[in-house]
């Protein structure tokens, strides 16, 4: 019996050698633990350059080379590529649009011989200005809907072969001057004839649609808004004084298009032999005779959204 006890205790002290000389062999790493990498932030500007190269990701790992790649983008986005070297970079310029969202977190796959580990980078996006992001896609109504405050930014920026000088909140509407005059000089036309077109903002169109419908000379104003083509566009109209107005603070006197100092025609008459002009040379409002008289012509269009 004392025999068969030694033999069991033996066998007892045999198995713990072993199990704590197992348990010494494993004191390598974790397969989690065979890579070493950060996340990164990234701050750009929206509309960055395709194939601008924004980090280059630098993970570390004791089992062997890491190969990088793409596991997704929140939200789904196209503008974020990654190289299997851990490079990322702007895929497209035109999906880093900051009125879509402004940031995207691109969850990037580290894999190594044992181990996959994701890693995020968050992109934040920041808006670039007004002009450039009317160049990159976006609307009058778009910009003003993102933010409230840049709607007197509009004005002046160039936008479907035009020059903006009124956005209409409530009707979502852009008016667009045309980028330079027209080289001759025109008559009112309509003589004898009151029309009472308005002076109001909103109202060229009806006014050149009024003059043309009921004057017949061919060398109207009107008439040569009504025919122009300029930009691929026909429906352009002769602005009446108020939108005239706008044309001459917003564009004209800030050297924005091209615009010779000289009278400018609008649709909207006085009297039945008078009709109303600005002076761009001075901003003032004039007058002179329906027909005996003349001047320049610029013509605007509505762009609706």
């Amino acid at each position: 019996m004392k025999l068969l006890n030694t033999l069991f205790g033996a066998i007892a002290i045999t198995g713990l050698l072993y199990a704590t000389s197992c348990k010494k062999e494993d004191n390598g790493p974790r397969d989690e633990d065979t890579i070493t990498a950060n996340d990164t932030i990234i701050t750009i500007q929206e509309y960055s350059d395709s194939g601008t190269i924004l980090t280059q990701l630098m993970a570390t790992s004791i089992k062997g080379d890491v190969v990088y790649n793409l596991k997704e983008t929140i939200p789904m986005s196209s503008a974020i590529g990654v190289l299997s070297d851990g490079t990322i970079y702007i895929s497209s310029k035109k999906a880093l649009k900051y009125l879509s969202h402004n940031s995207i977190i691109v969850k990037v796959d580290i894999t190594n011989e044992v181990y996959t580990k994701t890693l995020n980078v968050t992109v934040n996006l920041t808006p670039t200005d007004v002009q450039n992001r009317i160049i990159n896609g976006e609307t009058p109504s778009e910009i003003y809907s993102n933010k409230n405050s840049l709607l007197d930014s509009l004005d002046g920026k160039w936008f479907e072969y035009g020059y903006i000088i009124h956005f209409d909140i409530e009707k979502n509407e852009t008016l667009l001057a045309d980028t330079s005059n027209f080289e001759d000089d025109f008559i009112w036309g309509c003589r004898d004839t009151f029309l009472n077109t308005s002076s109001e903002i909103g109202e060229g169109k009806n006014n050149t649609l009024h003059m043309n419908s009921n004057c017949t000379q061919a060398n109207m104003a009107s008439k040569m808004c009504e025919t122009s083509l300029n930009g691929g566009f026909d429906n352009w109209y002769l602005p009446s004084l108020g939108e005239l107005q706008l044309v001459y603070d917003k564009l004209a006197l800030k050297k924005v298009g091209s615009y010779e100092v000289f009278r400018y025609w609008s649709s909207t008459d006085k009297n039945n032999s008078i009709a109303q002009l600005i002076d761009f040379s001075t901003g003032l409002l004039t007058i002179d005779d329906k027909e005996n008289g003349s001047g320049k012509v610029l013509a605007i269009r509505t762009y609706k959204e």
